[in-house]
């Protein structure tokens, strides 16, 4: 991994989340970015340091996919701080176990709906008064994470369907969902979630 590589890469990750159009796996993480412009950052030494943290190509992809979604930092000096290498091992190990981490988030959201008195559609709907979902607000809550809701949204598509006119959270956590998806479309196993959606919420505590 080359500095200007390590800048190419976040660049497009940068542009990708920031952006309502850009996608930087379809565009496989190239920018208009040029290696002129690089070479007259003063900051192009963060670069050269990420690419030596980072030396393959999937893991500098995922330490910042990681920092962009889960509050991390996109600054490129501070993405060399504790705090960014801690989101990203955490991050890492919810992936890894994807399956237990899942089980877990429908369980919890499972007995939200059971004391706020909600079906599971009413759990995915905004109510009269275009406020968010109650699946965004367990979101906002920090009772889930960001990973549940877009993987809720994979499988059932509501995000889209809502009509919250509230216009400081709600738009740049929409597009949040739809660019992370494009990241957990193939890394999660969406059959199997799924199904642990389909046991939780068809149980009798449902």
């Amino acid at each position: 991994m080359q500095p200007w590589e390590a800048y190419q890469i976040y660049t497009a990750l940068k542009l990708h989340f920031e952006s309502a159009s850009y996608d930087a796996i379809k565009y496989n993480y190239k920018s208009s970015a040029s290696q002129k412009s690089f070479l007259l950052r003063k900051d192009r030494f963060h670069f050269a340091k990420l690419a030596r943290k980072y030396p393959e190509r999937q893991q500098l992809i995922d330490f910042l996919v990681a920092n962009f979604t889960q509050g991390g930092t996109k600054w490129a000096g501070t993405l060399l701080d504790k705090n960014a290498e801690d989101l990203y091992l955490k991050w890492m190990k919810t992936r890894d176990s994807f399956t237990y981490y899942f089980t877990e988030q429908v369980d919890t959201l499972g007995n939200l709906c059971v004391k706020d008195s909600i079906s599971f559609d009413a759990m995915l709907k905004g109510d009269a008064n275009n406020c968010w979902p109650p699946i965004v607000r367990y979101y906002s809550e920090n009772e889930i994470g960001l990973e549940s809701v877009v993987v809720f949204d994979l499988l059932l598509d509501f995000v889209k369907s809502q009509t919250v006119t509230e216009t400081v959270f709600w738009p740049e956590f929409k597009q949040s969902v739809h660019k992370y998806g494009l990241f957990l479309r193939s890394s999660v196993d969406l059959k199997k979630c799924k199904q642990i959606i389909l046991k939780r919420f068809t149980s009798v505590e449902c």
